[in-house]
């Protein structure tokens, strides 16, 4: 028996709206099409061992072992790439607690919000924010920029003390033509955020594509019938 659709009501996460948006509008619709199916957790074990080291709960030989001994291969594949391409980055970085911002919003337009989150905070001598970015696709530059800008405006008016602390923002992804993953991280100086002529020409590819996402509605859904029994 065929199923239908449930179309999406809201946005998906923060992070990942802004990987979906694109020149092509309909690779966006596609994404958004795609996150209608909860997409399994696969980096939840990788997040938890980097959030750990850079806690100070594991040394990074820990998680690594422990990255190494997960049973599902997939988690372990996931576990074992952020942690070896991260390791420099949580070598140098100075152990501290870390908490998180209370979610942001972002109105994309007035019947359209982007919930901004999860913000953590690095609860070091002078905090530093974090955002975090594991996915086989890494974010092109141009996403990067939205997403900074985006972030900045949502402090600025909903958490202004934090407004001004300096980010990491940490990707671990698979590189075009690389069978690896690399880790790269973006502060407020590296890569500026866009300015809000070029975010307006952003956020209008976002909403053409979710107004063509919502105009589909429900679709059908064929599932693969299991073969009768003798």
């Amino acid at each position: 028996m065929d199923d239908r659709s449930v179309p999406l009501n809201e946005l998906p996460g923060f992070l990942s709206t802004i990987s979906m948006v694109e020149d092509d509008g309909r690779e966006t619709v596609k994404g958004l099409v795609a996150a209608e199916r909860k997409s399994p957790p696969r980096y939840d074990a990788a997040r938890q061992l980097f959030l750990s080291v850079l806690e100070g709960r594991m040394t990074l030989a820990q998680a690594q072992s422990y990255a190494s001994g997960l049973p599902d291969p997939i988690d372990r594949r996931c576990a074992e790439g952020v942690m070896g391409a991260g390791a420099i980055f949580l070598k140098e970085a100075i152990v501290s607690p870390i908490g998180q911002l209370p979610p942001l919003t972002f109105p994309v337009r007035a019947d359209l919000t982007l919930k901004i989150s999860p913000i953590r905070v690095r609860q070091l001598e002078e905090p530093r924010l974090l955002l975090l970015h594991l996915w086989d696709r890494p974010l092109n530059e141009r996403q990067i920029r939205a997403a900074l800008a985006i972030l900045k405006r949502g402090l600025l008016e909903q958490a202004p003390d934090y407004a001004y602390c300096d980010v990491d923002f940490v990707i671990l992804s698979t590189q075009p033509l690389s069978a690896h993953r690399s880790c790269r991280v973006y502060e407020w100086p590296t890569l500026p955020a866009m300015k809000q002529e070029e975010l307006n020409q952003f956020l209008e590819m976002l909403t053409t594509a979710w107004d063509e996402y919502q105009r589909k509605g429900p679709r059908l859904i064929k599932r693969r019938h299991q073969p009768r029994l003798l």
